[in-house]
């Protein structure tokens, strides 16, 4: 995590636009409360590119998506082998593994010291998952190189939402959020 490079994705003022975003969007308490006031070290986290890969080249993955992706890492690793597995990225799994790593960071914070060592984990996921909501990043011709349009991925992530960040609004309704328990998200991943 220490090598961990700047972000190309989103641009590193996105990913803390998006980040603050969310902030904003949790529930009164003191969870919101604490990102609230640290926020800026969540934020410079979830500028940088953590390391492993935040994507998935879902239209590369044998079988996809006719055939559902394992939840198991194994499974995958074991059908389709390191290589190709390595191509197509692993972004859902790594995503998952922070989240397991952050709650137990969380559950087992009793000091102010110990919440402000996990904000480096809340920034990494939070990166992850705004790359996974990228379409550029679920496509192996993400960066235009398959059909002459290379440099697409950065003019989309960087140029476009740069020209057109005033005009992106996070909703302002925050009730209509759902919030998933734990349970309920292995369960869909």
């Amino acid at each position: 995590v220490l090598l961990a490079g700047r972000a190309a994705a989103w641009s590193g003022q996105h990913h803390a636009r998006i980040t603050e975003g969310a902030i904003a969007h949790l529930p009164q308490g003191v969870l919101r409360d604490f990102l609230a006031n640290r926020g800026g070290e969540l934020l410079e986290h979830a500028r940088y590119e953590p390391l492993g890969t935040h994507y998935l080249y879902m239209d590369f993955v044998p079988g996809f998506p006719g055939t559902p992706l394992p939840r198991d890492l194994n499974v995958l690793l074991m059908a389709h082998g390191r290589a190709l597995v390595d191509q197509t990225g692993v972004g859902p799994w790594w995503t998952r593994d922070l989240m397991e790593d952050l709650s137990i960071q969380m559950a087992g914070a009793g000091t102010a010291g110990e919440w402000t060592q996990l904000l480096s984990t809340a920034g990494y996921l939070a990166h992850y998952i705004e790359d996974l909501h990228n379409p550029l990043h679920l496509t192996k011709n993400g960066n235009g190189f398959l059909t002459g349009n290379a440099g697409v991925h950065t003019r989309y992530e960087r140029d476009m939402t740069a020209r057109y960040a005033e005009a992106l609004v996070t909703t302002s309704r925050p009730n209509r959020c759902v919030y998933l328990g734990t349970d309920l998200v292995h369960r869909i991943f």
